[in-house]
């Protein structure tokens, strides 16, 4: 693996945001939750 790529991928781990929990509840189709995964990781959460 690149270095250079490799240090983005740390630095970009390290800039989450750890305290905020998403929670889901009644959701009736599955795709939903893959759209709500999809979401909170493009925000970094």
């Amino acid at each position: 693996m690149n270095l250079k790529r490799y240090a983005r991928i740390r630095q970009v781990i390290a800039m989450r945001q750890l305290d905020l929990t998403v929670c889901l509840e009644n959701v009736h189709k599955p795709h939903n939750i893959f759209d709500v995964i999809r979401t909170v990781d493009s925000v970094r959460i």
